[in-house]
């Protein structure tokens, strides 16, 4: 059986070697500009291309939680509901998640009246945290009480509820379909951060 054998030289180059096999059996890393891995001397590594690490890689040290074994960015279509009814609007998500860490951020646009209830809207993974996020509207009628608006989720949710705040410090309430004001033309921007499971 032949073995694999990793040697270099002063001149910095390396080499993968397998010995005794039939045709060719030496396979040369690429040096100079095609490069996989450089090494400055100072025991800082560049690569010239992407790195796969399907297990995940540590950063600052080699203790679980110096583990990130996840990492994507994407953009998901929201449904934005009134009740159990989806309300037609044009709707954009975008996300970036960090191990267990999400921020989300969603634009709504030219909200269509339909149904009737508590608004609400999905985001690309269920909570497991209570958390909030901040909101802004365009066409809503809020109550005369209420001071701001935000977006409210549970854990174990996988979508948001727009709630108004009031300043004379009685409970939130949810954002009802009924509060939008022009029907086709009425907005909603919000982000939030939260963790997933």
């Amino acid at each position: 059986m032949s073995s694999i054998v990793i040697k270099g030289n002063t001149s910095g180059q390396v080499e993968i070697a397998a010995p005794d096999v039939a045709g060719s059996t030496t396979l040369t890393l690429p040096t100079g500009s095609g490069s996989i891995i450089k090494d400055d001397g100072s025991g800082n590594l560049s690569v010239s291309g992407a790195i796969t690490g399907t297990g995940g890689i540590y950063l600052g040290g080699t203790a679980s939680a110096n583990l990130l074994d996840d990492y994507e960015n994407g953009t998901w279509t929201p449904v934005l509901k009134a009740g159990a009814t989806t309300l037609t609007a044009s709707t954009g998500g975008a996300y970036v998640k960090t191990g267990n860490v999400v921020f989300a951020s969603v634009t709504i646009n030219n909200i269509v009246v339909s149904g009737s209830g508590t608004l609400t809207c999905t985001l690309p993974f269920t909570s497991n945290v209570l958390a909030t996020g901040a909101v802004q509207l365009s066409r809503f009628t809020n109550p005369s009480n209420a001071t701001y608006a935000t977006v409210f989720l549970l854990n174990g949710q996988n979508y948001v509820t727009p709630h108004w705040v009031y300043n004379n410090n009685q409970n939130g309430s949810p954002i009802q379909v009924s509060h939008v004001t022009s029907s086709g033309s009425s907005d909603m921007y919000f982000s939030i951060v939260y963790r997933t499971a």
